[in-house]
């Protein structure tokens, strides 16, 4: 493998990236959670991750790629005449294979004549509700928390990019369950409520620009990866798809189509 990053762009020839694993430490519990703050536990690009790099590829295959979100704290149980503490919600994973993020009106990531297979994200599962306290008549559970966003199985970009003549197959994205609700402590304290499922968008490629930023998709193949795409992604014609993503729009490609 041939490859280069000095500041600018990560290249490969002729390259096979195979099982680099990237997994988000577990979030800690902090004071600072309860003002809006945004404890660490994300997984992003196992094999390529650039804030505001310019990225291209090239002839290269990724396989066995995987980004692991952490799993949430669990909360701590009520003391004295307090509720159960609410468990944090499980880090989100982006990007098994490669994972662009940047500016919004810049094009940062190019991928040509590539392939990427199994490459998975999973996101964490949230932290169980504390215990409510038993004092006095009892205190309730705390919520479990959310799990994580699991998004971009193979590739996950926040910026423009462009994706030609690439081989998606059996790419994966896994969210993580919620977590319980903490147990009422004494004789009236409630069981708190469980945390909802994390979403799944693009088992082979996300689009999670939040302006009007493209990954634009072209002559390229799509198989055995449900759901296929997501987001911000542009069919710009010359694409087949193995399953019936409505998002495959342009009349030069194929939904539901055996490669």
């Amino acid at each position: 493998m041939r490859a280069r990053h000095d500041g600018g762009a990560v290249g490969g020839v002729d390259a096979l990236v195979a099982q680099s694993r990237q997994v988000g430490v577990q979030r800690a519990e902090a004071d600072v959670a309860d003002a809006g703050g945004q404890p660490f536990g994300d997984g992003v690009g196992a094999a390529i991750a650039g804030a505001d790099a310019k990225i291209s590829v090239f002839s290269s295959t990724f396989v066995n790629n995987r980004v692991t979100g952490a799993n949430g704290q669990n909360g701590n149980n009520g003391t004295g005449r307090n509720e159960g503490r609410p468990g944090l919600a499980g880090g989100d994973a982006a990007g098994g294979a490669i994972y662009s993020a940047g500016t919004i009106g810049t094009t940062n990531l190019w991928v040509t004549n590539s392939t990427f297979f199994l490459n998975s994200a999973t996101s964490g599962r949230g932290g169980n509700g504390g215990t409510g306290s038993p004092d006095g008549f009892g205190f309730d559970g705390g919520e479990g928390g959310n799990g994580g966003l699991a998004s971009g199985g193979a590739i996950d970009s926040q910026t423009r990019a462009w994706i030609v003549h690439c081989t998606f197959s059996d790419n994966t994205v896994s969210a993580g369950n919620g977590g319980n609700g903490g147990a009422g402590g004494g004789s009236l304290g409630e069981e708190g409520n469980s945390g909802s499922e994390g979403g799944e968008l693009g088992a082979a490629i996300h689009g999670s620009s939040v302006g009007d930023d493209q990954v634009n998709l072209v002559n390229s193949i799509v198989a055995n990866s449900i759901p296929s795409i997501d987001g911000q992604v542009d069919d710009r014609g010359g694409n087949m798809s193995t399953d019936a993503n409505l998002k495959f729009d342009s009349p030069l490609s194929f939904r539901e189509t055996s490669a």
